[in-house]
């Protein structure tokens, strides 16, 4: 019977099925432990997590833009009022989030490339700027999400009323021992005058109380919203710095496994030109210089000496098929020997030269044509 159990397990495990009856395999759990615990590519191991923190930070910037919404309808509603207001306050808000997350994926993918060239600091100037904003305006509007105005106002009309109940009691008492305009109180009446102002005064301080209650509850909720606001804020940084460094993680060990170019030298080789129209005034093959001169009609056509094929580049005859006023040199990039055809000569080809130019100024060359791309 367990035999039984551990084929079926087996065979569910194979066609990559979840099956009640692995609990009651061993061998249906050794086959997931294998599973779980052995070497995997980053891709495979992190992209639950990846995709989470895509999810995360679209979730930040959509808080953070319903947090600010109140701060920025208070600076805009100066000038602004009705569809007018709302209309400049959401404009605000898209174009500050807009350039919240242009700025920090712009500087963690320039962080992260694969060129290896000196990171360019100075877009996050800018990013961290954007940041402060919206971070103070998330704070400044969490607060005023958290706090309850009408809190205060309930509990003054609940107490109004029950005032102005006592005082009509109080205006009763002093009325019907009123005589053309002089009050003599008598003794009951005067205890239960004293006892109406008392009365009075407790509901007074009830009312202060309660609206100490209700401003401290606001306080504490307002805290409480300016933390979690602050924090969406640094989550949306550190979901999208963790995307741009899963995305590192996943080129490497995709150009470590298949050995692809880099997105530069694809470019390169995306305009690289025909083999079958191959520039003369490269060094794919050495330039033949044209016949100089006339040829009569009666003159035999001189037989062109055949074009010896080109040598290898590591072969120790290379240096005497060189032509004449060439010389053999070494590529300051890549260090194969090639042929120069002129003194100032370093690199074999245009994607050693476009390499080279890219880790010496630390950009990306993007060529617009291949004529660019030959005059570079």
């Amino acid at each position: 019977m367990e035999n039984k159990i551990n084929e079926i397990a087996e065979h569910y495990a194979n066609q990559g099925k979840v099956n009640a009856l692995s609990i009651f395999s061993k061998r249906q759990f050794e086959i997931a432990a294998v599973t779980q615990l052995s070497a995997r590519p980053y891709y495979e191991s992190r992209k639950g997590l990846f995709f989470f923190c895509v999810i995360l930070a679209f979730v930040c910037q959509v808080a953070s833009a319903v947090s600010s919404y109140s701060f920025f309808a208070a600076l805009a509603a100066v000038k602004l009022t009705g569809y007018y207001l709302i209309a400049a306050t959401v404009c605000i808000l898209l174009i500050l989030e807009a350039a919240k997350y242009y700025l920090f994926n712009a500087f963690f993918a320039d962080l992260f490339r694969l060129t290896g060239a000196k990171t360019d600091f100075g877009i996050l100037i800018p990013a961290l700027i954007v940041s402060v904003v919206s971070i103070y305006a998330s704070i400044a509007g969490g607060a005023e999400l958290a706090t309850d105005h009408s809190a205060e106002l309930a509990v003054e009309s609940r107490f109004e009323a029950r005032k102005n109940a006592i005082r009509e009691e109080i205006k009763a008492i002093t009325a019907r021992n009123t005589w053309k305009g002089q009050t003599w109180l008598p003794k009951a009446d005067k205890a239960l005058l004293l006892q109406k102002e008392k009365q009075l005064q407790a509901e007074t301080e009830a009312e202060q109380a309660e609206k100490q209650q209700a401003r401290e509850k606001n306080e504490t909720n307002a805290a409480a919203y300016r933390y979690g606001f602050a924090g969406f804020e640094v989550l949306f940084i550190a979901a999208t710095l963790f995307v741009w460094f899963f995305r590192k993680r996943v080129a490497v060990e995709a150009e470590a496994a298949t050995g692809t170019a880099t997105p530069t030298a694809r470019n390169a080789q995306a305009f690289a030109p025909d083999p079958q129209q191959i520039n003369p005034y490269t060094t794919d093959r050495p330039r033949k210089a044209n016949p100089i001169g006339f040829q009569f009609a009666w003159q035999q056509p001189k037989q062109q000496p055949q074009e010896e094929p080109a040598p290898d580049a590591m072969s120790n005859n290379a240096m005497r098929t060189v032509p004449k006023g060439w010389q053999q040199g070494t590529c300051e990039h890549c260090g194969n020997p090639f042929t120069k055809r002129t003194t100032w000569h370093k690199y074999c080809k245009t994607e050693c030269k476009i390499a080279a130019w890219e880790a010496r100024t630390g950009k990306e060359f993007k060529p617009k044509s291949k004529k660019q791309l030959d005059l570079f």
